[in-house]
């Protein structure tokens, strides 16, 4: 023997006066959890957010290589003219412009509460708004690396 005890197929014994209370308190959560705002693409809004801070960081460190070193800044500049850069820096963008719009539509609701009621709509229009802006400037990124491919 191992020294546990077997299973046994008894149900539990009966809940006491702590367990009543344990039970109201997640009752109570249930019902929290019912009641707070939705969090629907929480996990964007991070992913966006991250991106900005990646952007702005790489931003202000760009400029203080062009103060210290311009030489150091002109090459590491000739080197983002690769097309794999230029695409991180339109993926970038695309979540820096996510990250806006969606700050702008929680803006509207904050200010204006009766908004509230139309987020699916303020969504729809700040991903239209998104798309709209993000695929031509994508286009103007990326097309310098693309027409090194036929102009020589």
């Amino acid at each position: 023997m191992d020294g546990t005890a077997p299973a046994s197929s008894e149900p539990p014994a009966a809940a006491g006066p702590d367990d009543a209370v344990a039970d109201d308190a997640v009752a109570d959560d249930a019902v929290a959890d019912e009641t707070a705002a939705p969090r629907h693409g929480v996990r964007g809004r991070a992913v966006a957010g991250a991106l900005t801070l990646v952007y702005v960081i790489w931003y202000a460190l760009d400029l203080t290589t062009l103060a210290v070193d311009p030489f150091l800044f002109n090459r590491v500049h000739a080197v983002a003219d690769s097309l794999v850069t230029r695409t991180v820096f339109a993926v970038l963008f695309l979540g820096v412009l996510f990250h806006a719009t969606e700050g702008l539509q929680r803006a509207v609701v904050d200010l204006w509460p009766r908004w509230d009621r139309h987020t699916v709509g303020l969504r729809a229009a700040g991903g239209f708004v998104t798309m709209a802006v993000w695929v031509p400037a994508a286009l103007v990124i990326v097309w310098p690396s693309i027409r090194q491919w036929w102009v020589r």
